[in-house]
């Protein structure tokens, strides 16, 4: 299963009673939380031995998951009306109003956009004032608030926005089918994402275990 806060972390604390899937990929915030609570197994060297192959940045303390991949920020953007790759500051640009979407900050995509924003806007991880200041003065212009790629994806398809910050992971954007729309990597401002592998608390399914750690065996950097 794949998911993204605060949905998937909605249904994992109350599926924790009678689990149903056996490895879960999250974004940041949801991993950190549901680590917090217990509600994963930890991994082991023993389980899966390419733990140790990670670099020690991807590794967390007790191992209750494992990062596998780092994504940068992007502004995902419709060609046919956004000519040229944008910058972060053109997200406030009048024309844009109302067909923008940008993701809850309860979310690893929205906060890494809040702490770009921030930074441009002269604030540091201890004053994010100016970064909030920024969001009101974008909140009039923003159509909807996604939490899930699924629905930031139906936007563009359906055409209700052109442009809207994103990571670079969902490679269905920039398929034939939706060849008009694009990612851009602004030169200033890259945030990265961080994808989290996790063997689910409470499963017993010995098959379905050991694929769990082969799939997370497979997870690893700089191999692969």
């Amino acid at each position: 299963m794949i998911g993204r806060y605060p949905p998937c972390m909605a249904w994992y604390a109350g599926a924790s009673n009678n689990p149903t899937v056996d490895v879960i990929m999250m974004d940041a915030v949801a991993a950190t939380e549901a680590a917090a609570e217990g509600l994963a197994q930890p991994l082991s060297l023993d389980t899966v031995p390419n733990l140790q192959q990670l670099y020690p940045e991807f590794r967390v303390s007790g191992d209750p998951y494992t990062k596998i991949y780092y994504v940068p920020e992007v502004v995902a953007y419709n060609a046919d009306t956004v000519k040229t790759p944008p910058a972060w500051h053109d997200l406030w640009e009048p024309k844009y109003k109302g067909r923008l979407a940008v993701y809850n900050l309860d979310g690893a995509v929205g906060m890494m956009f809040f702490l770009i924003v921030n930074q441009i806007a002269g604030g540091t991880v201890e004053n994010a004032d100016p970064g909030f200041a920024a969001f009101r003065a974008l909140k009039p212009d923003v159509l909807t608030y996604p939490t899930q790629h699924a629905q930031l994806s139906q936007l563009f398809t359906q055409g209700d926005i052109v442009i809207a910050p994103w990571v670079s992971d969902p490679g269905d954007l920039t398929r034939p089918q939706r060849c008009a729309n694009r990612l851009g990597y602004p030169e200033r401002g890259i945030s990265n994402g961080r994808g989290h592998a996790r063997d689910r608390e409470g499963h017993q399914k010995s098959g379905s275990r050991l694929k769990i750690r082969e799939f997370c065996n497979r997870c690893r950097c700089p191999g692969q």
